[in-house]
């Protein structure tokens, strides 16, 4: 798929060298995307040294091989607590570029990449550790230096806190502070609510901790829950007491519902039926933990945020798939991996798609973010390994995304909402029939984008889409009937005379009629297009033809009028004084009295008009023609005069 003009970004990439593509493949037997063909943007490599930054209990739990682009957390430990944060800068000249891994969120992100998992099919799927999480945080009390977890002196298990909850390594014991938000990859379902100072995640609330089906690996939707002011009594086993806060920050149903403490997403309960949560069952998953099948998964994550309105949609999708395991055709992963532009087929929905609204305070807080991964193990152990791992921040938004119409011409407009005021973006159209205002010329910030939608006349509903900066919007019309156009070759006829009809039809027509029909030549007439002869008009005054082209959607008709002239004129004399004519009718010298009236006839030549008894016909003061008669009569009642001019008007 081919993208052109993409003005952003901070863009941060693990990739694989070209060198080892054809390995990659071979090994995870999914295609690889790679982001550096065809896309027009800059890019940054992310290296061990310079762009994450590495934050563990033990040095040993987290690596990172640059020349495969590969993390790997847990790295089969147990007691573990880490996190990975991209802590590089973005490509310079960008409007949003990433600073020492503080990035502007502006109006989201949309991140890529493909995980493996030690292989695990046991029944309460605890042969494998904790899990990860890809998180974001707030950048006013967060530092690439932090992370959450147990404490570094602590011997507890709590490897269910993912170092995403937790006291971790923070002075105040406060861990990753609020506002936050993380998609959470949970490979060991603990069931147990046994409240938030224990190791106790309520993953599946209220059901049994033994029974397989209820103990499914899961991916969900977490904030931070109550960010209670309240201690945790660990003395004990912690050495000392911590506070509650940052504890239940990947518990279940945690939180108040508030615009500052919003649910944690859950199966049931609070924070239920929000889109936030996802589980898959061993039977539902061939017997096999949910993703921890030992293959390469591909997850995808689009985090929309609005700014004005407050609002952040967290979707997520694992692996591109219809159902839970149906996946998607090798040519739609092309699509589902490219973090350039959302990701909007609806045959394959996320697994999770919440939105939250957030207080102004924490809404603010969250202007610049950290991102990267957390995770935890406790005494079990895993190995996970993280690829092709890519973050983009999208410098527009556009509303609405995509619009329908009927088949008629339609102007409407969308509305583009910049990151920044510096980040430039165009318009262009893909399709002819999508004519967009100011195509192709560069603008910067907030804008409008005026197109016209042309009339659809074919048979059939028709796609086409308009690239802004690196957003598509997708125009559906509705198929249309053809459209005609009548002219006829002349506007007057002669009585007895014949017209010429010429018509062209735009669109696929499967007929046309006349009604009436013009006699003639004009039969029945091309769907195509074409041109014909009338009979004879013999009937004066208006004469009116109208054409009906049609297809399977419709009909339209086009329609020609003119004007046939009567057989006779009668031409008064209001000279106040005799004059002389021949020719026509008039094959002598004919008196014409005040207010007396010759005659000109259909088929017969013009009338000469003299003043003198002999008709000198070399030398007549004028002339009228029957067409010049019927010409003159407007009000089409076969009488005109002759005035004092010598001029022929109305009568």
């Amino acid at each position: 798929m081919q993208k052109v003009n993409v003005f952003i970004i901070s863009l941060l990439i693990l990739i694989l060298p070209a060198s080892s593509i054809a390995a990659q493949k071979a090994q995870k037997t999914i295609s690889a995307y790679t982001y550096d063909k065809n896309l027009g943007v800059k890019q940054m490599v992310i290296s061990g040294s310079s762009g994450l930054q590495i934050v563990s209990n033990d040095p040993a739990n987290i690596s990172t091989d640059p020349s495969s682009g590969t993390i790997t957390l847990i790295n089969n430990n147990g007691e573990t607590s880490g996190s990975v944060w991209y802590s590089g800068t973005g490509p310079s000249g960008l409007c949003n570029a990433c600073t020492d891994g503080v990035c502007p969120f502006g109006l989201g992100l949309r991140a890529y990449f493909e995980y493996q998992t030690n292989p695990d099919n046991s029944t309460r799927s605890d042969g494998g550790a904790d899990g990860f999480t890809f998180a974001v945080l707030n950048a006013s009390n967060n530092t690439t230096s932090d992370r959450g977890g147990i404490p570094s002196n602590s011997s507890i298990s709590m490897g269910s806190l993912l170092a995403y909850a937790g006291p971790g390594n923070t002075s105040d014991r406060l861990g990753l502070q609020p506002p936050k938000l993380a998609v959470e990859f949970d490979l060991f379902p603990n069931n147990t609510d046994d409240g938030s100072c224990n190791s106790g995640r309520n993953d599946t609330p209220k059901s049994s901790y033994w029974s397989p089906e209820n103990t499914s690996n899961h991916i969900a939707v977490m904030y931070w829950g109550r960010n209670s002011s309240e201690m945790c009594d660990r003395g004990t086993t912690m050495g000392t007491s911590y506070p509650q806060a940052p504890m239940d920050d990947n518990y279940h149903g945690a939180g108040d519902g508030t615009t500052s403490n919003p649910y944690n997403s859950s199966l049931s309960g609070d924070g239920a039926n929000l889109g936030g949560y996802y589980e898959r069952s061993r039977n539902a998953n061939g017997g096999w933990n949910w993703t921890e099948d030992g293959r390469w998964h591909r997850v995808r994550i689009e985090i929309i945020r609005s700014p004005s309105d407050r609002t952040y949609q967290v979707k997520a999708w694992v692996d591109c798939e219809s159902s839970a395991s149906s996946a998607c055709s090798a040519v739609e992963n092309v699509y589902f991996q490219d973090i350039y532009a959302p990701y909007t087929n609806a045959a394959y929905p996320p697994k999770v798609d919440r939105t939250v609204t957030l207080s102004s305070t924490y809404n603010t807080m969250l202007n610049n973010i950290l991102f990267g991964f957390t995770e935890g193990s406790g005494a079990v152990t895993q190995n996970i390994k993280i690829a092709n791992f890519a973050v983009y921040f999208p410098t527009i938004a556009i509303n609405p995304s995509s619009a329908s119409y009927s088949s008629d011409l339609t102007a409407s407009s969308i509305a583009v909402t910049a990151a920044a005021s510096s980040c430039a973006w165009k318009a262009h159209s893909n399709a002819a029939w999508i004519i967009v205002a100011d195509d192709n010329v560069q603008k910067t910030g907030n804008g409008t984008v005026n197109y016209i939608v042309s009339r659809n006349t074919m048979p059939f509903e028709r796609t086409g889409n308009i690239l802004i900066g690196s957003e598509i919007f997708k125009v559906t019309q509705a198929a249309g009937p053809p459209v005609c156009i009548l002219t006829a070759g002349q506007n007057v006829v002669p009585y007895n005379g014949t017209n010429t009809l010429t018509w062209t039809v735009d669109g696929f027509a499967t007929s046309a009629s006349w009604n009436p029909s013009p006699g003639g030549n004009c039969g029945n007439p091309s769907v195509s297009g074409g041109t014909c002869t009338t009979s004879a008009q013999t009937n004066d005054g208006a004469r009116t033809y109208t054409l009906t082209v049609s297809n399977a959607v419709g009909s339209n008709s086009c329609a020609v009028t003119f004007k046939v002239l009567r057989n006779r004129y009668d031409v008064r004399n209001s000279r106040n004084s005799s004059f002389y004519v021949r020719g026509g009718s008039y094959s002598s010298c004919t008196r014409i009295r005040n207010n007396n009236e010759f005659y000109l006839y259909y088929n017969t030549s013009a009338v000469n008009i003299y003043t003198d008894n002999d008709c000198d016909t070399s030398a007549p003061l004028s002339s009228v023609s029957y067409m010049e008669a019927g010409n003159t009569d407007v009000d089409d009642d076969g009488n005109v005069q002759i005035n004092n001019s010598w001029s022929l008007v109305e009568r």
